[in-house]
């Protein structure tokens, strides 16, 4: 509970963080001091006024974005014993993403549209009840066709590419079309215009942001093996095979 707490503050901190640099334009200018509010140069761009320097690309020309699949069920062979991890939609409610829906084989991956994900990937569920609900993989792993992963650049972090989908995630589902089932899809996010600050300015939100990613992994992790050793224990010692000293 401690460590679920502290996420939540460790995110909230996180968040409002890119909003003031990146949509408010608050980060420190060369004197420390809010870069917008102390009369920064703005100029005009297709989203409005943006910090001078800065630039407008979209996801699909800054990031690899690859869209899941999911092995034939008529294959065991796909499903039994296998070794690489792969999640459905319903994972991407996770806060974080630290253990699979199931494992797939080698095999199930090269015979389907399912792609190896890294760690650090933003994923985006694009169907259904799950529309609209964004991740990040603690773990390397694949994904079904209702999960969208944006990969990191080696110019743009995955902390920043994480926020970035997070703070558009409304503008992504007004995209959204279908009956029953409401949808978007790659091309949506390949398409979504985004802001591209200064390398020197993501840079220095990179400094702050990786340490604290760093300790809410670190503290998800924690829970699961704190949560294993309870549910291990813990009907042992109400059958009594365990007894705790008095």
């Amino acid at each position: 509970m401690i460590n679920q707490n502290q996420n939540k503050t460790l995110e909230a901190i996180g968040q409002a963080l890119f909003k003031h640099w990146f949509i408010d334009f608050e980060f420190p200018n060369e004197e420390g001091k809010p870069y917008k509010s102390s009369g920064g140069e703005m100029v005009e761009s297709e989203l409005g006024e943006i910090s001078k320097g800065w630039k407008i690309s979209t996801i699909g020309g800054e990031f690899k974005t690859i869209l899941g699949g999911t092995p034939s069920t008529e294959h065991k062979e796909y499903w039994c014993d296998g070794t690489i991890p792969w999640i459905n939609s319903g994972k991407v409610n996770e806060f974080r993403i630290i253990e699979p829906s199931t494992y797939i084989t080698k095999e199930a991956l090269e015979s389907s549209a399912t792609k190896l994900m890294p760690a650090k990937t933003t994923v985006i569920a694009i169907t259904g009840a799950t529309l609209g609900q964004v991740s990040r993989l603690e773990i390397e792993s694949c994904g079904n066709q209702s999960v969208v992963g944006v990969i990191e650049s080696e110019k743009i972090f995955s902390g920043y590419v994480y926020f970035l989908i997070k703070f558009n995630i409304d503008k992504l589902i007004s995209h959204q079309t279908g009956g029953a089932q409401q949808h978007i899809n790659k091309n949506n996010i390949n398409d979504l215009p985004i802001i591209i600050p200064d390398e020197k300015i993501l840079n220095r939100f990179k400094q702050i942001i990786v340490p604290i990613f760093t300790k809410i992994s670190n503290n998800c992790f924690s829970n699961k093996d704190s949560s294993e050793i309870r549910d291990n224990l813990l009907p042992k010692l109400m059958s009594g095979k365990i007894r705790v000293p008095i």
